[in-house]
């Protein structure tokens, strides 16, 4: 799922490719047996059984808040 940014300190996420994509590192099971997640180096990461769900609830037009 692509991503733009909408203000200046991330106005070049869909041109750095900043996605939202299913990971094994973002599974429980990872986290259960690794004790935390994996990195994703900037793009949002959700376990791959999560991701259809994601992508029909986050639509085209959907707004997504993140703070760091």
């Amino acid at each position: 799922m692509l991503l733009d940014g909408l203000e200046y300190t991330n106005d070049k996420a869909r041109e750095r490719a900043i996605i939202i994509h299913g990971a094994d590192y973002a599974d429980p099971d990872f986290l259960a047996r690794e004790g935390k997640l994996g990195r994703s180096y900037g793009c949002f990461s959700v376990a791959h059984a999560d991701l259809p769900d994601l992508r029909e609830r986050m639509g085209q037009g959907r707004l997504l808040f993140a703070w760091a």
